[in-house]
Order: C-alpha cells, then structure tokens, then sequence
C-alpha cells in the first residue's frame, strides 16, 4: 500500500515555504503527488495480481456471484486487457521527477525518501519477475507451485517498470542535495549501479 509522504521539518516555516514561481506550498505538492503515487501502486497491484492469479480454464463458466468474485478473470480477453495495465519505466520516472523536484524546491528529505522507496520497489519487482519467468519457462519449482505464476500470463508478458539510467539520476540528484551520512551513501550506491547499468548496455 501507498503511503502519504510526512510534512517536511527542516525549519519552523517549511510547512509555509511556496515555490517562488508556482506560489505552490509543500503540503499542495506533496498531496498531489502521493495520489498520482497511489494510482501508480494501484496500477502495480492490478498487474501483479493478473500475473501471479493461475488463469481458469477456457472451458469453466462461473454461475454464482461467490466464485464470480473469487475467479474475476474468467475470459482471455479481460486478462489481455489487465496485463496492459502495467506502469512503464516512464511512468515511474515521473513519479521520481516531482518527488525530487519537492525535494529540491522545498529542501525536503522526506520527498527523497519516497522517490528512493520507489526507485527500490522498481528493482523489487523486475527481480521478483524476472525470476517468476525463469521458473515458467524452465520448470523449476514443479508441482505447479512456482509461486502460483501464470504461464500464459508471464511468458507472454514482461515488466516494463524497469529503472533506467534517468531513474536512478534522478534520484541521485536528490540525495546529493543532502550531507547525511544516509544522503553519500545512497549517491554512492546510485553512482555504481549507474555505472553497471552503462556496462550492461
């Protein structure tokens, strides 16, 4: 679940400081962005759900509204349809963006932190797929309890949130504005996986 990012308290007034060029308080900006965030998670658990709920039979018709509940995709075309909503790279990075932006405008650590929970729940999820489409493909885990993946659903589809290097500039950026002994670690740690990510390509 999403969760809204805490008031900034750098200093007595940030709760009051505006954008110069917007006249936007922090509260304002940081309210909007946590609900496109939780559209985004929204998005996340929607994808996540059709990829690892096991796809019904073509043959079984649901009759009562119980099972209709439990069983919600019972035609091919309908889990076509959820598996395209999936946020992308780009959606992400914009998530990222305003976090960052928050964060440069109004000095705010808090903004950091959530565009880094973000930045980290990217990798989460592309790992945790990725191994998910290893075992479809290769049959690991047999019995059919490789993590209740669907093999139509998985193989036919990859997650596209993967961070690129804009995803980890960006919140690299935003640490770097910082001095804590967590803002130079997380810049460090950013700065190398930038530089795997150039190596890989």
């Amino acid at each position: 679940s999403s969760r809204r990012t805490p008031d900034c308290d750098d200093d007595d007034n940030n709760n009051q400081t505006k954008d110069q060029l917007t006249g936007v308080g922090i509260d304002a900006a940081t309210k909007a962005i946590d609900r496109a965030a939780s559209l985004l998670n929204q998005m996340e658990v929607i994808y996540h759900d059709v990829v690892t709920t096991p796809s019904p039979p073509s043959t079984t018709t649901t009759t009562s509204s119980s099972s209709s509940q439990a069983n919600h995709r019972d035609t091919p075309e309908e889990t076509k349809f959820l598996t395209t909503i999936q946020p992308t790279t780009s959606t992400f990075n914009s998530i990222l963006t305003a976090y960052s932006n928050v964060a440069g405008v109004y000095n705010c650590l808090a903004a950091v932190g959530a565009a880094d929970d973000i930045l980290e729940r990217m990798e989460t999820r592309c790992q945790a797929y990725a191994v998910a489409t290893d075992e479809v493909e290769f049959g690991v885990g047999g019995g059919g309890d490789s993590a209740s993946i669907s093999s139509s659903s998985v193989s036919s589809s990859s997650f596209s949130g993967e961070p690129n290097l804009e995803s980890y500039r960006v919140v690299l950026a935003a640490w770097n504005q910082f001095s804590s002994p967590k803002a130079r670690r997380r810049v460090k740690e950013l700065t190398m996986r930038m530089e795997d990510l150039v190596e890989k390509e």
